[in-house]
């Protein structure tokens, strides 16, 4: 699995907030999306609706069966944490951290530092999308 970015709830009030929904969303479409197949031979339950409108490939009991268990080595290569917010749907996310703006069922905007001055990610790094926060990288083990 490759660029692993940590999705940090906005609003850090405790599992029940629309933002820590938000972070567990854009975790299971940057990491579970691609593992689940592997490890248990279908997609995230959540990704259902788009199997069923054909966004995804529905896969066969046979190709289900030859990739549940499938893996013998799982590489994960971790760039960065993002913060992440719900986005509800009045808010236009826009932008090219967006994860999946136009898709009902992962409503959230992804941003690197709060605004207006708030507590950063993490220490900004030579590359403009790349901050150092080694907590991602340990929540994501």
């Amino acid at each position: 699995v490759n660029c692993i970015r940590w999705a940090h709830a906005w609003d850090q009030s405790g599992a029940e907030s629309a933002d820590w929904v938000a972070a567990q969303r854009a975790m299971e479409v940057e990491l579970a999306l691609w593992t689940d197949p592997l490890y248990f031979g279908d997609y995230p339950a959540p990704f259902a609706p788009h199997v069923e409108d054909g966004r995804l490939k529905a896969f066969t009991a046979e190709e289900s069966a030859l990739l549940r268990g499938s893996v013998d080595f799982f590489g994960l290569n971790y760039y960065t944490s993002r913060w992440v917010r719900h986005a509800g749907p009045e808010e236009d996310p826009g932008g090219s951290l967006a994860y999946a703006p136009d898709d009902a069922v992962w409503p959230a905007v992804s941003f690197q530092e709060r605004p207006g001055g708030g507590r950063a990610i993490g220490a900004h790094a030579e590359s403009p999308w790349l901050y150092a926060a080694p907590g991602g990288m340990r929540n994501t083990l």
